[in-house]
């Protein structure tokens, strides 16, 4: 076991140049800001539908495109052929995003603004300045994985989940649908501020006000245009997306609802103080100034997106910190846990299995029969023979953990966040809550109904749903499946009926909409897909595919089966999920 990715090899400068290597800074020099801007953000914004891949071959033709012929690249395709000799199997890219988000906060806070533009001295000056960052990255990433010690099965799990926490959310991974759900979300939040106007509905009017906008409909089409541009693939077929004045001559009313609609959404590449304020190291984790601030500002007529995946998901995430942000300024009071129970729980967690249209379910908050609500699961989906516990946890995990880089404080914060059994200070929390609800259930305290049903052979799924994509990196489910296990013995009730209990289930909140979208009540589809992708990683032996999520695995099986039927079926079952949240009706015409 080496401490590196199982799958690719980020390419570093001593794989294609044996001087010794200079800071970063150094091979940037004398070039323009504005194109070093352009170049690394269109390698940032590689994407599958993109004229080119992470593949370092094809970056490699797309940055020396012009000079072919030029003797040093010749001897660099020949330095990438000796490496893929090496490294038989592995994927190679200059690709690694932490690097290059770090490239690109080195070149805002240049003071030089340079003379040349595109060239081959530049495009050279580039490759070193890549090459370089990737370099101090793999060092870092080597000594945070080298802390783990000796590797057990445990620790192949953290491995695989550093990887992708360090490129969460990077690569765009489900793009389409993470702008679906952040419109259903954008809706239902203004939905539910309307149906409380005195506490929340007043107060998102006025924060819509103040930017210009009568009411959250028109603010959503001008924070929307940038992303509807993107999608002219014709146009901006290679990832990067400028903004400009001059593109919008004939509907300057557009370019200015959409200026302002992106206020406080920016940065200005001009303004050198606030860069150094904002690009500190601090706000570097998880990239977190980029995430907050996903669009630069190249003058008072252009504009250009940092990143279409972070635009995206500040869609709505940006509108509710802003909400937020104003509820405590009116009322004076922090609205963070009220909020997180009022919305995120009772309307955009019970609400959502309304559209499923399958009587056997109970919402706890609202049933009576449950002695201890607190000690009951959020939703019980029961069938003949199998039972489902859902317990939904609205986290907003820091980034100096998400960031990837501290395992011990990851492992920490996990066992904090999601297995935190009662104490003095603080109740059950994420695992210790489902294994008191299975306890429950195996002595018999549940409803009546669910005393009927092959109660000597029922099986119990336990599903955590989480609001944070974090969870969605492989191996989470495996680290949280083994602390399970070890709740599970340590209950004298659970060991007897351990047979009965199948695999903990991480669900994060987005895919969970789409998955009962999709299944439109059929529980059974829910069931068999479980069941896949347990009996899909208890069999795999490649680490990738061991400790792969349930996200990954659903979404590339359903790439797969995608058809215009399908396509129409899930659109459908979307709309009835949008209806219930939002209480949009699509089937009255519009």
């Amino acid at each position: 076991m080496y401490y590196k990715s199982f799958v690719t090899k980020t390419l570093c400068f001593t794989d294609f140049y044996d001087e010794p290597m200079l800071e970063v800074v150094a091979y940037l020099m004398g070039i323009r800001k504005d194109w070093l801007i352009s170049a690394i953000l269109h390698m940032i914004s590689v994407i599958s539908y993109d004229s080119f891949s992470m593949r370092a071959d094809r970056m490699l033709h797309m940055m020396f495109q012009d000079y072919m012929n030029e003797k040093e690249v010749h001897r660099l395709f020949g330095r990438l052929a000796a490496v893929n000799r090496t490294y038989r199997g592995i994927y190679l890219t200059f690709i690694n995003h932490k690097a290059l988000y770090g490239l690109l906060r080195i070149v805002l806070l240049l003071d030089d603004e340079g003379e040349t533009g595109e060239s081959f001295r530049t495009s050279v000056g580039l490759l070193k300045a890549i090459l370089a960052a990737n370099s101090k990255e793999m060092e870092v990433e080597a000594n945070t994985l080298k802390n783990l010690g000796e590797v057990d099965d445990l620790k192949k799990g953290l491995v695989v989940m550093q990887q992708d926490l360090m490129n969460n959310g990077a690569f765009g991974d489900n793009f389409t649908e993470v702008k679906k759900i952040q419109e259903l979300k954008f809706m239902a939040l203004d939905a539910f501020a309307k149906s409380r106007p005195d506490e929340y509905g007043d107060v998102l009017k006025q924060v819509l006000r103040e930017k210009g906008f009568e009411d959250a409909y028109h603010y959503w089409l001008a924070l929307y245009t940038p992303l509807e541009i993107y999608h002219d693939t014709h146009k901006y077929g290679e990832g990067i997306i400028r903004m400009s004045k001059d593109e919008y001559e004939g509907a300057l009313p557009v370019w200015d609802n959409m200026i302002a609609s992106l206020e406080g959404k920016y940065l200005d590449v001009k303004d050198h103080q606030k860069l150094q304020e904002i690009l500190s190291d601090k706000e570097m984790q998880d990239h977190t100034c980029f995430r907050k601030f996903p669009i630069l500002k190249l003058s008072e007529d252009e504009y250009v997106l940092v990143s279409m995946f972070y635009y995206a998901q500040i869609l709505y995430d940006g509108l509710q910190w802003e909400l937020l942000a104003a509820l405590k300024k009116e009322h004076k009071c922090d609205y963070m846990s009220t909020f997180s129970t009022d919305y995120s729980e009772k309307w955009m967690f019970c609400k959502l299995f309304d559209s499923m249209k399958y009587h056997r379910k109970i919402w706890t908050v609202n049933d009576i029969r449950f002695k201890d609500k607190d000690a009951a699961p959020d939703i019980t989906i029961n069938t003949k023979r199998n039972i489902f516990m859902f317990e939904f946890k609205d986290m907003r995990v820091m980034k100096e953990v998400a960031d990837g880089r501290d395992l011990k404080e990851l492992l920490e914060y996990i066992d904090k966040r999601l297995n935190h059994k009662k104490d003095d200070s603080e109740g059950n929390k994420g695992i210790p809550q489902l294994v008191r609800d299975m306890e429950d259930y195996f002595k018999g305290q549940f409803p009546p109904e669910f005393k009927d049903w092959n109660r000597n052979r029922q099986r119990v799924h336990p599903i955590l749903v989480i609001n944070s994509r974090v969870f969605t990196s492989r191996g989470v489910n495996h680290i949280l499946q083994i602390r399970m296990g070890e709740r599970i013995e340590e209950s004298e009730v659970l060991r007897q009926y351990k047979h009965r209990i199948d695999d903990l289930l991480i669900i994060d909140y987005d895919l969970l909409v789409i998955l009962l979208s999709k299944i439109r009540g059929d529980v059974s589809q829910l069931l068999k897909l479980k069941r896949d992708y347990t009996n899909h990683t208890r069999r795999a032996t490649e680490p990738m595919e061991r400790y792969i999520s349930f996200r990954s695995y659903v979404m590339r099986i359903w790439e797969k089966e995608r058809n215009k039927k399908n396509d129409r079926k899930l659109e459908k079952g979307f709309k009835e999920v949008t209806n219930r949240l939002t209480g949009i009706d699509f089937k009255k015409r519009r």
